[in-house]
């Protein structure tokens, strides 16, 4: 039983299991240094001013490579063991994801003299945030081109590397520049991490021997295009809350106590995509194997279920200490905001994320963009019904409602797809 656990812990390590657990705690910690400190150097004004137009931005953000980045991880991991085809599809959407997110970044400063409507002062600072499509996606390839080849010890290592420098240049920025220091110095860590991975990890981009053959393209941007509309909704569901509070309350401080309410449970959603990260491609490399694949969801579910729910209830007793101590007394009204938001953590930590991802590992990319579909529906009713009662609460509940139905719908997809491919068997 011992030499057993120790030959699971050996694997686990050389597999970058625990690599990439310990970049989860210090991405977490520098996130959560970095939040302490920002809103104790800028006003609560400020901050929500900062807060709204970087919302703004990631709105563009969700359509960054139009869904390429992803579709190239998949493929890349599919074909993990022919290198020279796994080059010409990351080659490919290496290419045409910059392509993609330089148009994003013209557009985002376009739209930046039109952003002032619902909170004043968004519009400089959008402007300012225009080149970060550019640099964010630079990272991404990054990621995509260790994580593809199980390489999760230096894909760890870059966001380690990442997540520091981002730590240090905003505190530095906000301390010298405030918000526009924040903004300019936020560019250097990708540029860095780029720079570090070229020159010490070898990390880099095959020069081009052959075209990707056009059906591999075609199937390319078609689990692309598809994986857009699945993300962009998802990723909506984390922006419209910010938004619907600018645009129906019309309060920069409603949205900085929204905003600081969600920062830690946000930081913990960190924990179950990092599972995914590790989980996902094994998963995608047993596409067929579907006994191996239930045997392994129902230990998944299992360990997930106790470690959330203790995380959850922890919080939520703790919320009274945890909110003041951390962010300062200014936002205690933040409290009974973020305890529903916790609940709301348990159910897309336990079930959305995990099944979500899992869905995709079967290529069941419509069933995710039909779910996305219809969760970004009861978001955006429960949060323009529910902000009219409760105000900032109001959005609050309709998180929780809408990780409820998502989660529970994923589910569900999940295990009659797995049933349904064992019966073809």
């Amino acid at each position: 039983m011992i030499k057993k656990i120790i030959c699971s812990i050996k694997s686990a390590f050389d597999t970058g299991f625990f690599h990439i657990m310990i970049c989860n705690i210090l991405n977490n910690l520098f996130a959560f240094i970095s939040g302490i400190l920002l809103v104790r150097i800028i006003s609560k004004t400020e901050y929500g001013i900062y807060s709204y137009a970087n919302n703004t931005v990631s709105y563009f953000l969700i359509f960054s490579g139009l869904g390429m980045t992803f579709a190239t991880f998949q493929l890349c991991c599919e074909y993990q063991n022919k290198k020279s085809q796994a080059e010409r599809i990351f080659r490919y959407g290496f290419g045409w994801g910059y392509i993609v997110n330089a148009l994003l970044s013209i557009s985002a400063f376009i739209y930046s003299f039109f952003a002032n409507t619902s909170i004043k002062g968004t519009g400089s600072y959008l402007a300012c945030m225009s080149l970060l499509p550019i640099t964010s996606i630079s990272l991404e390839y990054i990621t995509i081109y260790f994580r593809s080849r199980l390489d999760n010890k230096r894909y760890s290592y870059i966001l380690v590397i990442n997540a520091a420098l981002t730590c240090l240049c905003s505190v530095l920025g906000a301390k010298l520049f405030g918000v526009y220091g924040i903004i300019f110095l936020g560019y250097l860590p990708s540029i860095t991490c780029c720079i570090i991975a070229k020159s010490f990890m070898g990390y880099h981009v095959a020069p081009k021997d052959k075209s990707l053959a056009p059906k591999m393209k075609k199937t390319l941007w078609k689990m692309a295009i598809t994986a857009t509309g699945s993300n962009a909704v998802n990723n909506m569901l984390y922006l419209i809350d910010i938004s619907v509070i600018g645009a129906f309350m019309k309060d920069e401080m409603a949205v900085a106590s929204y905003k600081i309410a969600s920062t830690i449970p946000s930081a913990m959603n960190s924990i179950p995509y990092t599972a995914a990260i590790y989980f996902y491609p094994f998963f995608a490399s047993h596409i067929n194997d579907i006994s191996w694949t239930r045997r392994m969801v129902k230990k998944l579910v299992f360990w997930a279920s106790l470690g959330f729910g203790a995380i959850s209830l922890g919080m939520i007793f703790l919320a009274n200490y945890i909110v003041p101590t951390v962010f300062g007394t200014q936002y205690k009204d933040a409290v009974p905001i973020f305890q529903v938001l916790c609940i709301s953590f348990f159910f897309q930590a336990t079930f959305r994320v995990i099944f979500g991802n899992l869905l995709t590992t079967q290529r069941k990319f419509t069933t995710n963009l039909v779910s996305s579909i219809l969760t970004g529906i009861v978001n955006i009713l429960g949060d323009i019904l529910l902000i009219r009662h409760f105000n900032a609460m109001g959005v609050a509940l309709a998180t929780l409602i809408v990780m409820i139905f998502s989660g529970t719908f994923c589910m569900s997809c999940y295990f009659y797809t797995l049933r349904k491919r064992l019966l073809k068997t």
